[in-house]
């Protein structure tokens, strides 16, 4: 099982369980890994979700996001002024 934790340095990013840097620190704000997916702050109040590899999933914007369950599903909201 692979193992991804989030760390802080002048921005949110993950390593892997041998501490090498594996999506960089450019995020304002990232929840953890759960099932293959995070929620991650790329600007104030605009959520995207990445995958393992640290690619956007989708073109969608939110501007909340909670974490992923391991049902795969995460809470979000969508403005509708976005």
């Amino acid at each position: 099982r692979k193992g991804y934790a989030r760390v802080m340095d002048k921005g949110w990013g993950f390593i892997n369980d041998r501490g090498e840097n594996i999506i960089a620190n450019e995020f304002l704000d990232a929840t953890d890994f759960c099932e293959g997916f995070a929620s991650v702050e790329v600007k104030p109040m605009e959520w995207k979700i990445i995958n393992t590899q640290g690619d956007f999933t989708s073109s969608k914007v939110f501007t909340r996001m909670d974490k992923f369950s391991k049902n795969g599903l995460a809470g979000a909201t969508q403005s509708s002024l976005k």
